[in-house]
């Protein structure tokens, strides 16, 4: 990957050919954003996971991010 990734993707290989590549973030992080959105266009992938705390995932289904919610 380019240097502005820097060590913050590990690239696995899958014995059937596919690659995986892994992206730590920080949810509070600008330059992590920008990281993760440089990362799908360059590689432009056919799925992408993320890991979410209850609070997050509350969020993103409309809820107030509250942890209780769930």
């Amino acid at each position: 990957m380019s240097d502005d990734l820097g060590d913050a993707v590990t690239v696995l290989r899958k014995p059937d050919g596919g690659t995986v590549y892994l992206l730590g973030t920080c949810h509070m992080s600008t330059a992590s954003a920008s990281q993760a959105a440089s990362l799908v266009r360059r590689v432009r992938p056919s799925a992408v996971v993320l890991e979410l705390c209850g609070a997050r995932e509350s969020l993103l289904r409309g809820g107030d991010g509250d942890d209780d919610d769930n």
